[in-house]
């Protein structure tokens, strides 16, 4: 899968990670880090420590790569211990001896890249059981407080793993869903246009050319990403865009509610000051 990906994918995928990690300034977080707070007669203590483990769960089929690093680095960038990703395969539909041809060579490349060194491809109704057995038990209550879990896409079982991961003490999740909607500007050339169309193969692509009431129009809808001109600036064309990239950074990625602050626990004390 490495070596299908090609080495410009590689590239732009590399560039992907690397930005996430100057915008966390490069660093991870300490393992545990405490701040009192005394107001009045009341000192306040809060302590952050990393959830135990994260688990990036989706459909054998998904397909990007930048979207799903942009799942994963900001787990890895709060200092988790413990990432899997978990692609899951209904055997009614894909036969098992099969099933390893399904994934998207760019999502193994990407996870090759980004350090995500465990990775699983199981049944569907297996992996859900097993999940929903270990939520129940011990094992799953580590003392640390709740898990995560990332839902890439809109799979089919969607409903069923928010039923087993309904205890938020044991575990919070995050759903990306649907495939995105991307806005393309300016004078896109074929090259970038075939990149982010390999990129994103699932994605719903429009284009926007022109003054006018070309750009009115755009400005009245709302696209999950605007890809622009390097050295121009979409958001005034599309303020209800929540991304906004231009075509240098291509690659790259972000799910903008998701920071590496939503992968930590907290612990909060009050104590009267003698």
């Amino acid at each position: 899968a490495y070596e299908r990906t090609g080495a410009q994918i590689r590239g732009l995928l590399k560039k992907n990670i690397a930005i996430h990690h100057e915008l966390a300034e490069q660093r991870l977080p300490p393992k545990q880090k405490r701040t009192e707070i005394s107001y009045g007669s009341t000192l306040c203590a809060k302590a952050s420590i990393p959830a135990p483990w994260c688990l990036i769960v989706h459909d054998i089929s998904y397909p990007s790569a930048p979207r799903a690093l942009a799942a994963a680095a900001p787990a890895q960038l709060s200092g988790l211990p413990l990432i899997w990703s978990v692609a899951l395969y209904d055997k009614n539909t894909a036969a098992e001896s099969d099933v390893a041809a399904l994934l998207h060579p760019h999502l193994l490349a990407a996870w090759e890249l980004g350090g995500i060194e465990n990775v699983a491809l199981i049944e569907k109704k297996a992996f859900l059981s097993r999940l929903r057995n270990f939520i129940s038990s011990a094992e799953g209550d580590t003392g640390e407080g709740p898990g995560r879990a990332l839902l890439l896409g809109a799979p089919d079982f969607r409903d069923e793993l928010h039923l087993i991961l309904n205890d938020e003490r044991r575990a919070l999740v995050r759903e990306e869903g649907v495939p995105p909607r991307i806005l393309l500007t300016g004078n896109i050339t074929e090259a970038n246009q075939s990149i982010l169309s390999a990129l994103h193969p699932d994605a719903g692509f429009e284009f926007l050319s022109g003054e006018g009431k070309a750009k009115d129009a755009a400005a009245n809808e709302v696209y999950d990403a605007v890809f622009y001109p390097a050295g121009e600036n979409a958001r005034a064309d599309t303020p209800g865009a929540p991304l906004c990239l231009d075509y240098e950074h291509s690659g790259c990625w972000f799910w903008p509610q998701l920071s590496a602050a939503f992968f930590l626990n907290h612990a909060i004390s009050l104590n009267a000051k003698a």
